[in-house]
C-alpha cells in the first residue's frame, strides 16, 4: 500500500470531547503499556496537548538577527561538531554554567574543551539550550526504570551524539544532517521541570522554528525543522492511538522529514534509559517498517 498524497489525511472522530485518531489504530501489546508508563496516557494530558497545538502560530517574519559571522560559526559548529562529540562521556556528566558578560556560557572539563567551544557557540544561537543545563526531567514513580536518567541538557546532548553516530546517518545527505542537528539541539528546550510535559514539544517547535528564521534558512528549511520537533513523539502517538500508522505516513510525506524522523525516534528512545529501549525497541521498530514500506 502506497500513501496518495491528496487523499484524505487521516480518520478523525470525537471522543470524549476530544479529537483522535480512528480505524487504524495499531492493537495494544505490552510493549504499549510500557509506553504508557513512561509518557502518561489520560484523556485529559491528550486534550491538552491537541488545544495547545490547535493554538500556536508562526509568525513568517524575516528575521532581524544581522549577526552574519556569528551564523558562519554556528554553521561550522554544526558541521564539525561531529568529531567533537563523538568521545564525551555523557554516563554522571554535570555541565555547569557560569554568566560572563550577561551571557550564559556552559562549562566541561577540560578534555572536552573542543565540545566546550562548540556548545557555547550554540548557546550563542540558541540561549534556550542554555536554560536546560541542570535542568530535572520527570520519573514516574511507580516506573523509574522506563524514565529519563539524565537532566534535559545531557538528555538533549546525548541524542545528539548518539543521532551522529547511528548507522543510517552517514546515509542522510549534509543539508539533512544539519537540519537534524539543529531539530535535535531544540527538541526539548521548552520542556518543564520534573513534570510530564505533554506540550514540550509543540512550545520547543516554536525555538526551533524561530532559530531556522533566526539563522536565514529558507522557509522550507525553517518548516522541516519545526515539523521534526513538533512530531518527535510520532511513535508515541501511534502507540497512544492518538494517530494512525498512515496518518504519521502521509505527515512524514508531505514534510519530506521522514530519513531524519526514523532515526531521531530511535536515538531519543536509547537516550531514554536502556531499560525503556528495550522494552519498545520492536514496537519501534515495526512502526518505522510499516512507515517506511508505506513510503516506499
Amino acid at each position: 500500500m502506497k500513501i496518495n498524497q491528496n487523499s484524505q489525511k487521516t480518520n478523525i472522530h470525537a471522543k470524549n470531547n476530544f479529537s483522535v485518531v480512528g480505524n487504524n489504530a495499531v492493537k495494544s501489546d505490552k510493549g504499549l503499556q510500557a509506553n504508557a508508563f513512561l509518557w502518561g496516557n489520560n484523556q485529559l494530558s491528550s486534550k491538552l496537548s491537541l488545544n495547545f497545538r490547535n493554538g500556536i502560530s508562526f509568525s513568517a517574519q524575516k528575521s532581524n538577527f544581522t549577526d552574519t559571522k556569528l551564523i558562519n560559526k554556528f554553521n561550522n559548529t554544526i558541521a564539525e561538531i561531529d568529531q567533537n562529540i563523538t568521545d564525551v562521556n555523557f554516563d554522571n556528566l554535570k555541565i555547569e554554567k557560569k554568566s560572563e558578560n550577561g551571557k550564559i556560557k556552559a562549562i566541561l572539563p577540560e578534555k572536552y574543551k573542543k565540545f566546550e567551544d562548540n556548545l557555547n557557540t550554540i548557546i550563542e544561537v540558541i540561549p534556550e539550550l542554555a536554560e536546560t543545563i541542570g535542568r530535572k526531567q520527570f520519573v514516574n514513580p511507580t516506573y523509574p526504570q522506563y524514565s529519563h536518567k539524565n537532566t534535559l541538557d545531557i538528555h538533549i546532548l546525548d541524542v545528539l551524539q548518539r543521532f551522529t553516530k547511528d548507522e543510517d546517518y552517514k546515509n542522510l545527505n549534509e543539508r539533512d544532517k544539519y537540519l537534524g542537528k539543529i531539530a535535535i539541539l531544540t527538541h526539548d528546550v521548552k520542556k518543564d521541570a520534573g513534570i510530564n510535559d505533554k506540550n514540550h514539544p509543540f512550545k520547543s517547535a516554536i525555538i526551533a522554528h524561530a532559530t531556522g528564521i533566526k539563522l536565514n534558512l529558507p522557509a522550507k528549511e525553517t518548516e522541516k525543522i519545526k515539523e521534526i520537533v513538533e512530531n518527535h513523539h510520532w511513535s508515541q502517538n501511534i502507540s497512544e492511538k492518538k494517530e494512525s500508522i498512515e496518518g504519521v505516513a502521509l505527515k512524514f510525506k508531505q514534510n519530506g522529514t521522514w530519513n531524519i524522523a526514523k532515526i531521531f525516534a530511535k536515538v531519543d528512545l536509547k537516550s531514554v534509559s536502556d531499560e525503556i529501549y528495550e522494552r519498545l525497541k520492536d514496537t519501534l521498530g515495526n512502526y518505522t517498517e510499516e512507515i517506511q514500506k508505506l513510503l516506499n
